[in-house]
C-alpha cells in the first residue's frame, strides 16, 4: 500500500513539472530504486513499538504469576550472558565484560549509522549519473545508431556502471558490517 502511494505521488508531481525539466525525468527513472529503499527501511517500523509493548505485557503477565523473578528474562535479553562461560571464553578476570549483547550491538549500529550516510549519498549520485546518461542515450537512440556511436555509448554507460559499483563498495561494506552487528545480538541472546 505504501509503495503505491509513494509511486503515485511521485508520478503526480512529475506530471505537474514542465516537460523539459530534468527533474521530472530523474524522478521517474529513479522512482523504483528510491521506493525500494524507503520500503526496505520502513518495513520493520511497527516491529519496534510492537516489540516493546509485547515485552512489557509479557513481563507484567509473568510478574502476576511469579513476582520479582519476572525480570530475569529481561536481564537475559539485555545481554547478561552466562557469567562463567562467556568470561572464560574471553579470559577476562571477574567477567564484567559479559554485559554485552544487544546493548553493544545497538551502540555499534549507531556508530556505523553516523558514517554510512556519506558513502550512500555518493553511491546514489553515481546511480543518478548513470541513469541520466542512459536515458539521454535512449532518447536519441536513432541518432546514436545512425551516427555509428552505439559502441561508444555502450562503453560510456558500462564505464559509468563500473564506476557506480566501485563507489558503492564502501557503502555495501558498511551495510554488511551493520547487518553483521545487528544479527550478532540475536545470536548472543539466550531464550
Amino acid at each position: 500500500m505504501c509503495r503505491g502511494l509513494i509511486v503515485s505521488a511521485v508520478y503526480n508531481k512529475a506530471l505537474a513539472l514542465h516537460p523539459d525539466s530534468p527533474a521530472g525525468s530523474a524522478a521517474i527513472t529513479l522512482v523504483n530504486a528510491d521506493v525500494e529503499r524507503i520500503i526496505a527501511g520502513s518495513i520493520n517500523l511497527h516491529e519496534i513499538w510492537a516489540s516493546l509493548v509485547e515485552v512489557c505485557l509479557a513481563v507484567v503477565l509473568l510478574g502476576v504469576k511469579l513476582g520479582y523473578p519476572c525480570v530475569a528474562p529481561v536481564i537475559l535479553a539485555i545481554g547478561m550472558e552466562e557469567f562463567f562461560n562467556f568470561s572464560s571464553l574471553l579470559d577476562v578476570p571477574g567477567g564484567w565484560l559479559t554485559f554485552s549483547g544487544p546493548i553493544v550491538s545497538t551502540v555499534a549500529t549507531l556508530v556505523l549509522a553516523r558514517y554510512i550516510g556519506g558513502p550512500q549519498r555518493t553511491w546514489i549520485k553515481a546511480v543518478e549519473k548513470r541513469v541520466h546518461q542512459t536515458s539521454k542515450v535512449l532518447q536519441s537512440l536513432d541518432s546514436v545508431f545512425i551516427s555509428g556511436l552505439a559502441d561508444h555509448a555502450t562503453r560510456i554507460i558500462q564505464s559509468l556502471r563500473v564506476d557506480e559499483l566501485r563507489v558503492s563498495r564502501k557503502f555495501r561494506l558498511m551495510l554488511s558490517w551493520n547487518v553483521a552487528v545487528c544479527k550478532s545480538s540475536l545470536n548472543k541472546a539466550r531464550y
